[in-house]
């Protein structure tokens, strides 16, 4: 797998692609998420639309996507923070046969390129404290762990500590 994969940025008819791609992320780590599995499954076909179609066009908030044959294998959220305005990735996932192919760094360059072209100086990212396999892949781009953590919100019992990606070259 992972041969002739690109990265794009979600279409607004691709509530299916979204929908394919939040269950599997959720299905296969159920941990490191800030939703669940049946949250996501319970959601209309009407809320997949909105947030295909929202993610697609707006200008704080996109979903960037990465296919393999035609095939949906990972995915990055990149948002600006209402309340604060602070720029995040989120939701950012891989097909494990995609893994350590570079589908990861490519969907993290989409994001960052998106969030620094609307004048974002820094990438925030909220990371479970247990996965391990996630803290070294953000470490390994860059990322540099803060002391600032917040229970996951979809489980309570789970940790997650902010880390920041400075995107200024000094």
């Amino acid at each position: 797998m992972a041969k002739a994969v690109f990265v794009r940025r979600i279409e607004q008819a691709e509530a299916s692609v979204a929908r394919q791609l939040r269950l599997s992320a959720l299905s296969e780590s159920p941990k490191a998420f800030g939703g669940t599995y049946e949250d996501a499954l319970s959601r209309t076909q009407r809320d997949y639309e909105i947030f295909a179609s929202s993610r697609a066009t707006s200008d704080i908030n996109a979903l960037f996507i990465a296919i393999d044959s035609n095939e949906p294998v990972g995915m990055i959220g990149a948002f600006f923070d209402n309340a604060t305005s602070l720029p995040f990735i989120s939701s950012m996932w891989v097909s494990p046969a995609c893994r350590r192919t570079g589908v990861g760094k490519w969907l993290f360059l989409a994001a960052k390129e998106w969030l620094q072209g609307r004048g974002a100086q820094e990438v925030n990212a909220w990371v479970v404290t247990e996965n391990s396999q996630a803290i070294s892949f953000y470490e390994t781009l860059g990322f540099v762990a803060t002391e600032v953590c917040e229970p996951l919100p979809s489980d309570s019992s789970l940790v997650e500590r902010l880390y920041i990606y400075s995107v200024l070259v000094i």
